[in-house]
């Protein structure tokens, strides 16, 4: 009580992991009771512009799309969570609390900057992990949330994304169906293997270039599928057809 009544602001710490355990997505706010409560990143943000507080942006069609300063839209996928642009651990941004006690840091080092205080201690259980790392520090989480936010490198599925992967799945299983009965088996693997990494290529180019999730998986699933039940029904084909041809030479050498 005595923090939170000397507190400016007070901002959400939770994060919640993905069924796999990996941390991709932070809530942008929780509900308490009664009352949203941002997260600890947005709220920072709210005190650092002098803002007297922030709007939750719905749209009755897909949900929630974002938390709102002013004009500055933060967007979140549908669930009110933010996808966070992570980059590979650096601990040269950390300061030690006992260097800062004893004086081994500059009086105005900290001066100008968003600080985020937290522990990085095994045994207070606040370590995650993420794509690019296997453990760091939950604070580690909000700070790089805090940069995706501020260098406006929000990563996010656009609307359409699921219908796009759809598309693609219906698309390329089509174009399976045709060409590889049409072409020999090195042709039909060469046009997979294409194929797989026009997918890989285009998903990452979309991910680097533009900061969007496109999955991948289910066109590539789908044509590998598909190629090896065509390519099982022609070996049956010909299988059957060797068959046939041998009965009906033991049939005239019987005759």
């Amino acid at each position: 009580d005595v923090l939170a009544e000397a507190a400016t602001g007070l901002g959400s710490l939770t994060i919640y992991p993905e069924v796999d355990g990996l941390v991709r997505r932070v809530p942008a706010v929780i509900r308490a009771g009664d009352t949203l409560h941002p997260t600890l990143a947005l709220e920072m943000i709210r005190l650092a512009l002098g803002r007297k507080g922030m709007l939750v942006v719905v749209d009755p069609q897909v949900g929630l799309r974002g938390v709102a300063f002013g004009r500055q839209l933060v967007p979140t996928d549908a669930l009110g969570r933010i996808w966070v642009d992570f980059a590979p651990l650096d601990r040269s941004r950390y300061v030690s609390v006992i260097d800062l006690l004893e004086g081994r840091v500059a009086e105005d080092f900290f001066r100008g900057r968003l600080v985020l205080i937290g522990s990085s201690a095994a045994a207070i259980l606040d370590l995650k992990t993420t794509p690019l790392n296997a453990s760091v520090p939950g604070v580690d989480v909000h700070a790089q949330l805090l940069e995706t936010i501020l260098g406006g490198s929000q990563v996010g599925r656009p609307p359409f994304a699921g219908l796009m992967e759809m598309a693609a799945m219906a698309v390329l299983g089509l174009l399976a169906i045709v060409v590889v009965p049409m072409v020999g088996a090195r042709v039909a693997l060469a046009v997979l293997l294409a194929v797989m990494a026009s997918l890989a290529g285009g998903t990452w180019y979309a991910f680097k270039a533009h900061h969007l999730l496109l999955d991948p998986a289910y066109g590539a699933v789908a044509t590998v599928i598909i190629f090896v039940l065509v390519g099982y029904g022609g070996f049956r084909r010909e299988e059957r057809r060797r068959q046939w041809e041998e009965a009906a030479r033991r049939g005239l050498a019987q005759y």
